[in-house]
């Protein structure tokens, strides 16, 4: 986000973001458009990325994602060693 501050409503627009992305990318295969748009939005920002992987670490294992992640280079968050495996 051009400009951010810092500020509570900036991060809380980042962590809607991110929210938005990480339903988008578990719930159904992205358009090309959508990706490209992903892969944007993650790169413009180190705190986007910050942002997107605190989401992934919250709501699941990255499993359904890697393909994508990995497509476009980037770095999953690390499993942690007490996170339990989901099926």
């Amino acid at each position: 986000m051009p400009g951010d501050s810092g500020a509570p409503s900036d991060n809380a627009s980042r962590r809607r973001a991110a929210i938005e992305w990480w339903t988008t990318l578990d719930c159904r295969a992205p358009t090309p458009q959508e990706r490209e748009a992903f892969v944007r939005w993650l790169t413009r920002d180190p705190a986007n990325r910050e942002a997107f992987e605190k989401v992934c670490r919250i709501w699941g294992n990255l499993k359904g994602l890697r393909p994508l992640i990995d497509k476009f280079e980037v770095t999953p968050p690390r499993r942690r060693a007490f996170d339990p495996p989901r099926a």
